[in-house]
């Protein structure tokens, strides 16, 4: 439940980010481009992460989950038609790595504008997201890697903008370091999983 809410947490976080940054789009250069970079990178991160989390969903619910028409079951049979609803992960990945190549500027505004929020000891992750970026221009097969890296690191910057420190280094250390395991409920005693809970999925 914690990696899930981890992932909820995140995708809330990244959103609210973009929307800000099309508010302000006009007003500051780093603005209109975190808006230009991230949207196509937020498209692939979010549809392919929204199919796994349906799946986890109705395996933690159980059987109930199973009927369908239980909310978690038309969800998860929705979501790989809204997959491809306005093209693929992959179309919006190329895209995204078209962009950069035309404007050599853009990904460096971006992601200077997002190492604000990130801090100091997260430059690492931007000048990996840089790279892979470049490396991407010349190799198609990383454009998928890339947006996804572009996304997560977005993510954390809003993350660690607006939400409780406890969850923003969570997502920090378990998608951006040590390791990004494929499959929910693998974070470990590290991370306090009923505070990520708590703050995602509040009881009140």
């Amino acid at each position: 439940a914690a990696d899930l809410a981890l992932t909820s947490a995140a995708q809330t976080a990244l959103a609210i980010r973009l929307a800000a940054a099309f508010d302000q789009a006009f007003e500051h250069d780093g603005h209109h481009a975190v808006a230009r970079v991230l949207t196509p990178a937020a498209r692939v991160f979010t549809l392919k992460s929204a199919i796994p989390v349906a799946a986890e969903a109705r395996d933690l619910i159980g059987p109930a989950a199973m009927s369908r028409h239980h909310p978690a079951a038309r969800a998860a049979a929705d979501l790989p038609v809204l997959d491809q609803w306005d093209g693929s992960a992959n179309e919006a990945a190329l895209e995204l790595v078209a962009l950069v190549s035309r404007d050599r500027n853009v990904l460096a505004t971006a992601l200077q504008e997002l190492a604000g929020d990130l801090g100091s000891q997260n430059a690492d992750l931007i000048d990996r997201t840089l790279a892979l970026g470049r490396e991407a221009e010349t190799d198609p097969g990383l454009a998928r890697a890339f947006a996804d890296q572009l996304a997560m690191v977005g993510a954390a910057s809003a993350m660690r903008r607006n939400l409780p420190r406890v969850v923003a280094d969570a997502f920090v250390s378990a998608r951006l370091r040590g390791g990004y395991a494929a499959q929910y409920a693998t974070l470990d005693i590290r991370f306090d999983a009923a505070a990520i809970v708590e703050f995602t999925v509040p009881e009140d």
